[in-house]
């Protein structure tokens, strides 16, 4: 599974197809390839399900973090739901400090001392280290190839996925690469609020503008950025806050229609700024 993507929705869809293609496939094991600057809690423990469920199918998962790679934040998480973690010559496995958006110290606080709870967890089922991953969540750690291995944070060391697979007794095997799809890339895409905000603003201002300068080419375009805009809040749980201020921002970009002397549409886009910033708080 080649994971060189960050941890969002699209990645937890991917990753969903992989287990259900390997199920379906008989598979040997999975092999996640991965260089992740990790992402969404929540599509974090997503994918850590799906792990969960091919090694309850009879099917173990390990984790290649590649050549000067990372298994970053969420990424953390992930690999240490694996059976074996092996890592490349320059690649780094942390920090794995949770943050929450927007949150106060009391929420970041509870939010932390969970995740610690639930990395040593995960530590402990397979064996590794639960002290150190202490660290990488509490002090916000991060550990080289080298000093994972050594403070057994990782299970072993490999110079490239063709070594890790022969240390795995899996080389004989017949392998297939899975990669995200084009549905899975636009699900990633969306997944990020500040485009989705983008999208949902310059969708009203083209549909202002066809309204001065008529043509059929904006209004459509502006419906589809706005929808995409849209389903993208959907997908990422978007906060109400920054949904309201968004919406307001759109009616005073509307009202420059019969306004006309252009604060409406500065103020409009200004409000729909700061919806933006609030779109990704929980």
């Amino acid at each position: 599974a080649d994971f060189n993507v960050p941890v969002d929705a699209g990645s937890a869809a991917f990753m969903s197809r992989v287990v259900s293609t390997a199920q379906s496939d008989n598979a040997a094991a999975i092999v996640i390839e991965m260089n992740t600057p990790g992402g969404s809690v929540s599509d974090m423990l997503n994918i850590i399900s799906s792990i969960t469920d091919a090694n309850q199918s009879g099917i173990p998962t390990y984790t290649f973090i590649v050549p000067n790679g990372a298994g970053a934040s969420a990424g953390s998480y992930i690999a240490m739901a694996t059976n074996k973690i092996l890592m490349a010559p320059g690649s780094a496995i942390g920090p794995s400090t949770p943050i929450v958006v927007g949150g106060t110290e009391l929420e970041q606080n509870h939010t932390q001392a969970y995740f610690l709870s639930y990395m040593q967890s995960l530590a402990q089922n397979w064996g590794r280290n639960s002290t150190a991953v202490y660290y990488m969540v509490q002090a916000d750690q991060a550990f080289s190839a080298n000093d994972a291995i050594d403070y057994h944070v990782a299970d072993g060391s490999a110079t490239s996925l063709s070594d890790a697979l022969n240390q795995l007794g899996l080389s004989a095997n017949p392998q297939v690469t899975v990669s995200e799809n084009l549905y899975e890339q636009i699900i990633s895409a969306l997944s990020n609020a500040i485009l989705d905000g983008i999208l949902f603003l310059v969708g009203i201002i083209a549909i202002v503008l066809d309204i001065y300068h008529p043509t059929i080419v904006l209004s459509v375009a502006g419906v589809i950025s706005i929808s995409a805009g849209l389903v993208g809040a959907e997908i990422i749980g978007a906060s109400l806050l920054g949904l309201v201020i968004l919406v307001v921002a759109a009616a005073l970009i509307i009202a420059e229609l019969k306004l006309g002397h252009g604060f409406a549409l500065i103020g409009g886009v200004i409000l729909g700024a700061v919806g933006i910033y609030f779109l990704s708080f929980d």
